[in-house]
């Protein structure tokens, strides 16, 4: 029971695609790295706003394209 009240150590597929194309739609606008990532992390604490800003960064910099 307590292995399944763990959560998942993979980023689900909707976050992966929110990520995605907020750091394409920033690089459109002319943001740098920087600027990607954030607003990266704020529009995955939007959709999650139960996931703290410490794991939405490390979400965002385990799938950023390059």
């Amino acid at each position: 029971m307590v292995a399944a009240m763990q959560q998942p150590q993979h980023n689900p597929p909707a976050l992966v695609r929110v990520i995605y194309t907020t750091i394409r739609t920033a690089r459109e606008a002319g943001l740098d790295r920087h600027g990607q990532e954030q607003q990266a992390v704020e529009a995955v604490r939007i959709v999650r706003p139960d996931i703290a800003e410490r794991d939405a960064m490390n979400m965002v910099w385990r799938v950023r394209p390059d």
